[in-house]
């Protein structure tokens, strides 16, 4: 994409990751209009949301001439059923793969005295930005 930044294309938005801080990137429809522009934050990353689902882009630096091609992706598209099936989820952390390629961290603890071999069981699930999948840090959701 650009130079060591990628692209994910998602229902609804279109992401920058990996991106050097502070570079203007430019969001340009398929008549090469700026449909928006936005600065890669400190942490590489710069999202355009509230894209039309299957609308297609080019994302640019604004110095550069020539972007990539990026889609929005429509929530009806879903994912081989193997891509569901593929990812297992182990005792501790882990990472879900989204279908738009989000990783999203979990912390997976079957009920006291049970192991994950002998569920399925009921589900908690605690939402949280960050703190509920560090194992070093946990939640009052565990003692229930």
């Amino acid at each position: 994409m650009w130079a060591a930044a990628t692209g994910q294309e998602g229902i609804g938005f279109l992401a920058v990751k990996g991106g050097t801080e502070g570079t203007v990137m430019v969001l340009e429809d398929r008549h090469h209009h700026e449909v928006a522009r936005g600065t890669v934050d400190r942490l590489g990353g710069l999202v355009f949301r509230e894209l039309p689902q299957g609308a297609r882009y080019v994302i640019r630096e604004d110095s550069a001439a020539d972007g990539t091609a990026a889609r929005v992706r429509r929530f009806k598209e879903l994912p081989d059923r193997g891509f569901y099936t593929g990812q297992t989820l182990q005792v501790g952390l882990n990472y879900i793969e989204a279908r738009d390629g989000t990783l999203l961290a979990a912390m997976v603890r079957p009920p006291l005295g049970k192991s994950l071999d002998q569920g399925p069981f009921p589900t908690v699930v605690e939402y949280s930005g960050y703190a509920a999948a560090d194992p070093e840090n946990p939640q009052p959701s565990t003692l229930i």
